[in-house]
């Protein structure tokens, strides 16, 4: 391999450079891009190298392109992995189930031999286009990697930093988890009711101690169908089994291997904003924890994205607006990685808000024309709504029309929604969607948790609030009809939207966010 010999036109001798390895899932991935953009606008000589997987490079590249990090001469990309099992790069960020297994396991595989030519200064052929990528002359300082692959990848920066002489600057590690606090403090915290160690790590461990024949009957008793109450800081109370409203719960198989490195990293850090973590944070630094809420990533360098460019998507809103005025649109978007799991479901929202000549735009996201050929055959007919692959969020968001965002709770979708003002109604599927759903309908009361849309081992239960969900399509079309028709008119929502005015102001002045992030650039 050759070493560079040549300057990179930025002074090698800086000692800041932080190296990215996010989760490859655009939800990860697009607030990490904004993070490194935020960093390097605060310190002129921080270094950045970022890793991203080779199949998201052509939505990435946008991305980059947008907080002008193309060109910058502080800023590295290394792509890692073929570019598709097509061997073509996606031109969207959506990815199946299959696909974010494959690539979550990659960035492990290849982290070692790129992490190892970056404390050298070797030179690292792009995986993708075989050319030479030139890193920086001065070694990683500080490696922030993704909670979900930080088990994976902080025993190789262990390994390095262990080779390396005591007086010689070891890379310290940043835990980053692009999920609300809530979620985390279901993740981390040991105890959720006085005297009782019933927490979600013990209860994972309980399945996973179980014999191989035996854990689906441990997993119904410790989370699928079990009844305790959980008790979570900034969270309203509900039973365990709600946590898993329309899937059942991926990762407990993870969390064993994912909680003994919280101790050891220099800092866990959420994507949150701190003022809606205030419990969580008073709960994780008594335990001994260094927890950073940095608040959502917005770089400073992008100019407002607020305008919609010309075309179908902004000819159907403006022409909502004249025809129904401001807040008349209901904006449907599941994210990147969920969709709901019956078409029936859907079919029911569509019908209900066809009915009411409610104007809405579903983002179709992973709704196959295969599997959901209804859907689309049944926006096709009616003016009342469109159908769009991909949608500027913000910029609909933005738009005087739209009046209510119908979401599965993602972290990202949620902090767009509150800068724009947006009240929300939830569809949550599982991880933290459920926790900030419960956060933001029972203790913010800015939006509504739709609840005859579960599934699974919640079809016959009461909610804590003593909702019965019967899931069936009478049921779901009773719900859907009672909140369309009241939350457009009655008090309900118009205090909704206050309070969602309230928070966008609170979010803007979080200043304890903004120091947060500053703590980690000093790291």
């Amino acid at each position: 391999m050759t070493i560079i010999t040549k300057p990179d036109g930025v002074d090698a001798k800086s000692p800041k450079h932080f190296l990215f390895a996010p989760m490859p899932l655009w939800g990860h991935l697009r607030p990490n891009i904004a993070l490194a953009a935020n960093l390097l606008s605060r310190d002129p000589n921080l270094l950045v190298t970022f890793l991203v997987p080779a199949l998201h490079a052509v939505p990435a590249s946008k991305e980059f392109a947008k907080h002008k990090l193309l060109g910058n001469e502080r800023f590295k990309i290394v792509e890692y992995g073929p570019r598709q099992f097509e061997e073509k790069a996606k031109e969207d960020p959506y990815m199946n189930a299959g696909q974010m297994v494959e690539n979550a396991v990659k960035l492990p595989e290849y982290f070692k031999p790129i992490y190892a030519q970056l404390l050298t200064g070797e030179v690292i052929e792009d995986h993708s286009t075989g050319k030479p990528i030139y890193p920086f002359s001065a070694p990683p300082t500080v490696a922030i990697i993704d909670s979900s692959l930080c088990p994976r990848t902080y025993p190789v920066v262990d390994y390095f930093n262990n080779l390396l002489p005591d007086d010689k600057q070891k890379v310290k590690v940043v835990m980053i988890g692009a999920t609300g606090s809530t979620h985390s403090a279901w993740y981390t915290l040991e105890t959720l009711e006085e005297g009782r160690v019933q927490s979600y790590p013990s209860r994972c461990s309980k399945i996973m101690d179980s014999p191989p024949e035996e854990r689906e009957h441990a997993y119904e008793k410790w989370l699928g169908s079990n009844a305790d109450v959980v008790n979570l800081p900034d969270c309203a109370p509900i039973h365990v089994y709600e946590a898993q409203p329309n899937q059942r719960d991926v990762f407990h198989p993870y969390v064993q291997y994912f909680l003994p490195l919280l101790p050891v990293v220099a800092a866990y850090v959420t994507i949150w904003p701190a003022f809606l973590g205030r419990e969580y944070n008073e709960r994780m630094v008594n335990s001994g924890k260094n927890v950073l809420q940095i608040g959502p990533q917005y770089s400073p360098l992008v100019e407002d994205a607020t305008s919609l460019p010309t075309g179908v998507l902004k000819d159907f809103l403006d022409t909502a607006l004249e025809e129904k005025g401001r807040n008349s649109v209901v904006y449907i978007s599941f994210g990147t990685l969920f969709c709901p799991a019956s078409p029936d479901q859907l079919t029911v929202l569509l019908d209900v808000l066809i009915l009411l000549d409610i104007r809405f735009v579903l983002v179709k996201g992973l709704i196959s024309d295969v599997k959901y050929p209804e859907i689309k055959a049944k926006v096709d007919k009616t003016s009342t709504g469109i159908m769009v692959d991909w949608a500027p969020q913000l910029s609909v968001l933005a738009h005087e029309a739209t009046g209510w965002f119908l979401t599965h709770g993602g972290s990202n979708s949620v902090m767009e929604a509150i800068k724009m003002r947006v009240p929300m109604l939830f569809w949550p599927c599982e991880a933290d969607q459920v926790w900030i759903s419960n956060q933001f309908t029972r203790k913010l009361k800015v939006g509504y948790e739709f609840l005859q849309v579960r599934n699974g081992s919640n079809i016959g239960k009461r909610t804590y609030t003593g909702w019965l969900v019967v899931g069936d399509r009478q049921a779901i079309y009773k719900e859907f009809v009672e909140v369309f028709q009241n939350l457009l008119t009655d008090i309900r929502g118009i205090e909704m939207r206050r309070r969602i005015q309230e928070l966008g102001t609170q979010l803007e002045e979080d200043t304890t966010s903004e120091r947060d992030l500053l703590k980690l650039l000093d790291i």
